[in-house]
């Protein structure tokens, strides 16, 4: 039973972030990651799980800031996800939302934040060496080079 109310919770969580209703759309996509955490760690649920984090980390951005603990956390864990996962599919938006976190980091504290260490950690792990300017058209080309 738990895991049909995973797709209703992400479908309510993407509605919320579609209306900028940030604080709801982190509540319901928590709520379906709590659930997912309870079930069985098969693929099916881990690619699930990368889905909502995905989703998750704007919603987070808009409300925290890119600088927040809380969004590092969601990028590192989709970047764990896409690993284990080997999902090249889905890497361009985990590696953008580090590089993001990143480059946030860099220009407001001068890159000391978690979220920058754990940046710098994804794109070297992928040869992901960007400057500022131009990063984003070099994140996507990396990203379908794999």
């Amino acid at each position: 039973m738990p895991a049909k109310a995973v797709p209703y919770l992400r479908q309510a969580g993407e509605k919320s972030a579609a209306r900028s209703a940030s604080r709801e759309a982190i509540a319901y996509f928590d709520e379906a990651l709590r659930v997912l955490s309870e079930l069985p760690e098969t693929r099916e649920h881990l690619s699930e799980s990368l889905d909502i984090l995905i989703a998750l980390g704007p919603a987070q951005i808009a409300l925290a800031g890119a600088t927040s603990p809380q969004v590092a956390a969601t990028y590192e864990r989709a970047f764990e996800l896409v690993e284990q996962l080997g999902d090249i599919s889905r890497r361009f938006p985990v590696i953008w939302g580090l590089w993001f976190i990143s480059y946030t980091a860099r220009t407001v504290s001068g890159g000391s934040c978690r979220g920058a260490k754990a940046a710098r950690r994804g794109t070297e792990h992928r040869r992901l060496r960007t400057p500022a300017r131009g990063a984003p058209r070099r994140v996507a080309d990396a990203a379908r080079d794999g």
